[in-house]
């Protein structure tokens, strides 16, 4: 018997599909590769039932994802509007959280929806670019959120460490610039994500089209990327970002005292 194929699509951070379990009625299908059997339910004068069992996350999930939604973009949009319209609040500090705020903003405009969408669609039914478009930017905000959380408490460990002397590198144009990077970062580091999702069709109560990985686990690439991506990227800067500003700064002192006030 072949194996169910099993659907996989994007995360909010990361949100799965609960899958409903397959019907014990299993009969051949002229459909199957090689002859092989898949699930099927039938009705009572024997015809194949295709439509999926309706579920209760079918409309309470959207529901909830479209409140989430809501309050998502009302809270960010506010948070941004009030550090562009009060130059008091132009800090370093709030330029960062600014653009913790724009990371959600793309989130929820480009992510949850289709995501909401798995729970009462059977299938994906929005093509092979959108899958592969939508999962990247998922990745494209999540991995600018964590560096940016980083960045602000490298910052934040400076600010603490060296009260007066940071303040001429804690400056909005310098958290800009950093910010402009890490977006930048962000979109080159998450091209796997673009590179490796794919449509497929499955077999689940009839042929359904699924927004998949193709990037079988056993590759060596795959255990490259699931242990580059979740692990070791975000050590290294962790790491090596505060050496760089404490030699920076030991750097910056010594040239300071060589050639005097």
């Amino acid at each position: 018997m072949d194996a169910l194929p099993v659907p996989s699509v994007a995360r909010l951070a990361e949100a799965t599909v609960p899958w409903p379990s397959a019907p014990s009625s299993v009969q051949p299908s002229p459909e199957a590769p090689g002859g092989g059997m898949h699930p099927s339910a039938f009705n009572g004068s024997g015809e194949e039932d295709t439509s999926p069992p309706f579920l209760t996350d079918a409309w309470l999930v959207p529901v909830f994802y479209a409140l989430i939604m809501l309050l998502g973009l009302v809270g960010n949009s506010l948070v941004i509007y009030v550090i562009s319209k009060h130059r008091q609040m132009r800090t370093a500090t709030n330029f960062y959280i600014a653009n913790l705020a724009t990371t959600d903003i793309i989130f929820l405009i480009c992510c949850v929806p289709f995501t909401a969408t798995l729970y009462p669609l059977p299938s994906w039914v929005f093509g092979d670019f959108m899958c592969k478009f939508v999962n990247y930017l998922q990745q494209v905000t999540v991995q600018a959120t964590c560096i940016t959380l980083m960045a602000m408490s490298v910052d934040r460990c400076y600010a603490t460490l060296y009260p007066l002397q940071s303040l001429r590198y804690r400056t909005p144009q310098i958290a800009m610039a950093a910010s402009i990077v890490i977006w930048i970062g962000s979109f080159i580091l998450s091209l796997p994500m673009a590179m490796y999702h794919r449509t497929e069709v499955g077999y689940w109560y009839g042929l359904r089209t699924y927004c998949i990985e193709g990037l079988h686990q056993q590759e060596p690439r795959a255990q490259l990327h699931s242990l580059y991506f979740p692990g070791c990227l975000p050590v290294a800067p962790a790491h090596n970002l505060p050496l760089l500003l404490h030699h920076a700064q030991a750097h910056w002192d010594t040239c300071s005292a060589a050639h005097g006030p």
